[in-house]
C-alpha cells in the first residue's frame, strides 16, 4: 500500500519538516499535524520518530490529544501501531 497516495507530492514537500533532506517517494513518511481538518507533512524516518518520541519539543507538529484515535477508530495502547497498521491493511514488518 503507498501510504502518500490521496496526498499530492510537489518538489516543495519533498524535503522532510525538520531535517530538510531531499527525499524520494519511497522515503517520504507522513505525519499528521492535524485531523480534523486533515493536514499532513512529510518527513524522513528518523524525524518522524523524533517526532513522535518528542511532541513536547514540537509542539506545533502534535496533533490535538484524541483525535489520532477518532481518525483511526482505535483505542490508544502500547500496541497502537499494530492496530493502526492493521486497520490500514499494511501487511510488512513491524519490528522498526
Amino acid at each position: 500500500m503507498d501510504l502518500t497516495e490521496g496526498y499530492p507530492i510537489t518538489s516543495q514537500n519533498k524535503h522532510c519538516i525538520l531535517c530538510s533532506v531531499y527525499m524520494n517517494k519511497k522515503h517520504l513518511h507522513l505525519h499528521h499535524v492535524s485531523y480534523f481538518p486533515e493536514n499532513v507533512v512529510y518527513t524522513c524516518k528518523d524525524c518522524h520518530g523524533e517526532i513522535h518520541r518528542a511532541f513536547k519539543r514540537h509542539k506545533h507538529l502534535a496533533p490535538k490529544k484524541g483525535d489520532a484515535e477518532k481518525f483511526y477508530g482505535i483505542a490508544w495502547n502500547n500496541n497502537s501501531l499494530f492496530m493502526k497498521r492493521k486497520k490500514m491493511n499494511i501487511v510488512n514488518d513491524l519490528s522498526v
